[in-house]
């Protein structure tokens, strides 16, 4: 159930005592929103609802009580091919849909194939509002409902139950999701657990999302996607999120490129338990922590990092792999740490935030050395890979090579030591700020006149090899070279001026970039 009074949602409390006196609830963005709260009590034959309108009159105003668990939503799967385009799509009162479980959205295929959204205003769903995700068929928290296996293990069940349902490109996935507003969704605002491959996720404007803060457990994202095999994130931008992008298992052949990110809560980026190749070029990271990278086989490219980074293993859970282009199934392995490329990426040190935002976002918060400005935290990660000596009851805590060329620091922020060709310019000093205007989202980046900065050669992804766990090489989903010849604007890059970061062309002094729309 969802309740709401004139395009405002209400906070679902636990008690009518809370309603009568209503105080502001712990961890709520909104916190004189969150006064506005609403309560019920029901049996076989009544449901009766308490809410408190703070002195306006619910006769005279719009009050609307949802209980529709999606707004577009087939309830057969195989529903094949629908384009929805140019709606306002709003209020549903969606079940919470974590990975293991059905996920059912304001909007969503439900395990089909070829759907295009498009140019629609999506919000104000309780839980998700985008979802390409998981049937009930192939487990339905089963977990949780009998206690006896892990949500680990659940989802590995999840994964192989998906390929016995025909999970193939040739049944599942292929969306495109385009040029959308999503906003005021309380878990993610583009959700899907294995049926979003192959999919592309271009131009939407994704904010405000999880700010209640009521929702407990995981999964709380811009975008959160587990097993993205082959998908496109392109052109998005995302603020005012808990976590910007979320990328969870098996994300092999993926690429995001060309988004932006800032004033998410926790992070912007979270890579996690995947064995790659993944790709991400062209993006501008601009919150306080910009990026969790908890998996192995990526290649950062022309990126513009103004926040942390921090690195991550998992020594215990086993996550799959897959054969190129395909969700086939290759083999099992943890995530080591290393085996990750970082090439003309800028590095700018801005200042640390007042807090942990680990303990910020109720995380137990970082060992010492794994969160830095830069990348000076991989400093005792080897460049080239381990000799084959090793015992293989050892390999799983073997850390794979990290190689890092031609980065660009500033203000700081820390190179790491066996890199080649990184500058680390210590007399520029940098002035950055984002800038929301009328027309847009502007980047007011400003330069010393020392500013040297950094050019290095035209690269393609086959120059970043095979990532090591699936043995594949970093290409698009037809099998050729990925090219970085353009930048985050798409304008072209020259062979004589290939500057580092994002944008083509950055110059001394006081630089003023629209970011969005672009």
């Amino acid at each position: 159930m969802k309740i709401g009074v004139n395009g405002k949602s209400f906070y679902e409390i636990d008690s009518l005592e809370k309603v009568l006196n209503p105080v502001p609830l712990k961890g709520a963005l909104d916190r004189e929103g969150s006064l506005y709260q609403w309560y019920c009590e029901s049996d076989s034959k009544t449901t009766t609802i308490w809410a408190n309108f703070h002195g306006s009159d619910p006769n005279r105003e719009l009050v609307e009580i949802n209980v529709r668990p999606a707004v577009f939503f087939p309830k057969k799967t195989g529903i094949n091919y629908i384009t929805v385009s140019g709606f306002i799509l709003s209020q549903a009162a969606t079940d919470w849909a974590p990975p293991t479980a059905d996920q059912t959205g304001l909007i969503g295929p439900n395990w089909s194939k070829g759907w295009i959204i498009e140019n629609n205003t999506i919000n104000h769903s309780k839980c998700s509002g985008i979802t390409l995700g998981k049937e009930r068929s192939t487990g339905q928290n089963y977990s949780s409902e009998y206690n006896i296996k892990n949500g680990h293990i659940s989802q590995l069940e999840v994964v192989f139950n998906g390929l016995k349902n025909g999970w193939s490109k040739e049944n599942v996935g292929s969306h495109i999701v385009r040029n959308n507003t999503i906003s005021y969704c309380e878990k993610t605002g583009i959700l899907g657990n294995l049926g979003a491959v192959f999919s592309q996720i271009y131009n939407n404007h994704i904010y405000n999302i999880h700010i209640k803060r009521q929702w407990g457990g995981f999964d709380m994202a811009g975008i959160k996607f587990h097993a993205p095999i082959d998908v496109l994130i392109k052109d998005n931008c995302i603020h005012n999120t808990f976590k910007g992008i979320w990328i969870d298992w098996q994300a092999q052949g993926i690429r995001i490129t060309g988004n932006l990110f800032y004033d998410n809560s926790w992070m912007d980026l979270h890579m996690e338990v995947s064995h790659g190749p993944h790709i991400v070029d062209n993006n501008c990271f601009l919150s306080d922590l910009n990026l969790w990278n908890m998996a192995v086989g990526s290649a950062y490219v022309h990126n513009l990092f103004t926040g942390q980074v921090c690195k991550g293993v998992e020594n215990e859970r086993f996550t799959p792999y897959h054969y190129p282009h395909s969700t086939k199934v290759a083999g099992l392995m943890t995530i080591q740490g290393g085996d990750d490329r970082y090439i003309n990426n800028v590095f700018i040190k801005t200042p640390a935030p007042p807090y942990d935002v680990f303990e910020k976002a109720n995380r137990p918060k970082r060992e010492e050395g794994t969160m830095d400005f830069g990348l000076g935290m991989y400093d005792l990660y080897p460049a080239v890979l381990p000799d084959s000596g090793v015992p293989v009851s050892e390999m799983s805590k073997v850390k794979l090579p990290v190689n890092a060329e031609n980065n660009l620091y500033l203000n700081g922020a820390v190179a790491y030591k066996k890199g080649v060709n990184e500058v680390v310019d210590r007399n520029a000093e940098i002035d950055i700020r984002i800038e929301e205007k009328e027309d847009g989202i502007y980047l007011i980046l400003k330069t010393s006149e020392d500013f040297a900065g950094v050019e290095s050669r035209m690269i393609n992804s086959f120059d970043f090899g095979e990532a090591v766990v699936p043995e594949a090489v970093f290409d698009n989903p037809d099998g050729t070279a990925v090219l970085f010849h353009n930048d985050y604007f798409n304008a072209s890059r020259q062979e004589n001026r290939n500057e580092a970061g994002p944008f083509a062309i950055f110059s001394m002094g006081e630089n003023l970039l629209k970011l969005w729309p672009k």
